[in-house]
């Protein structure tokens, strides 16, 4: 009995094993611009950058709409409380670009360059663009502000009044005094 419960924990660890995926550790980008790695399902890809650590895990392959789920996991190498995840999904026509250290630079581009049913090939490019444009787009239809409505009291007051004045002047011009 005892040797089944040895055996049985040796095959469940070693199927967890098999399903956790390999990590790949990569130049940093600080130091290479562009970088290409294959990596297939559940695998890791750690680097480091910006005074850090990251991982980017691929989460789900979805060959159908050509998707991929990627788990960002930004400066493991802080504290458990300070950690945060970011999920993204990318496609050939969708990339993303991140922001390590929350700096409003955008620090780390990836794209999807290829993709079959278990494997995925990622283009890693450092870039350091602003998340602000800085000449930001024409605006091709502006919305035009509604005009002001002008003051009506004022037009309206001068023209009572003018017409006061133009009476009064009658009355003391052609006004015939009474004998």
């Amino acid at each position: 009995m005892k040797l089944i419960r040895i055996s049985l924990l040796i095959i469940i660890l070693s199927l967890s094993v098999l399903s956790a995926g390999q990590t790949f550790y990569i130049e940093s980008p600080s130091n290479i611009q562009h970088q290409t790695i294959e990596v297939g399902l559940k695998d890791r890809i750690e680097f480091s950058m910006l005074s850090g650590n990251h991982t980017i895990v691929l989460d789900k392959i979805k060959p159908t709409t050509g998707f991929i789920e990627l788990d960002i996991h930004p400066y493991i190498n802080k504290n458990a409380q300070d950690r945060e995840v970011v999920y993204i999904n990318i496609d050939k026509t969708h990339f993303a670009t991140i922001d390590l250290n929350k700096d409003y630079i955008n620090d780390l581009e990836i794209r999807l360059v290829n993709l079959n049913e278990d494997r995925a090939s990622l283009q890693f490019d450092r870039i350091n663009k602003s998340i602000f444009p800085e000449n930001p787009k024409p605006i091709i239809n502006p919305v035009k502000e509604v005009e002001k409505e002008e003051d009506i009291i004022t037009p309206i007051a001068i023209t009572v009044l003018v017409f006061a004045i133009m009476f009064i002047i009658y009355l003391l011009v052609f006004k015939k005094p009474k004998a």
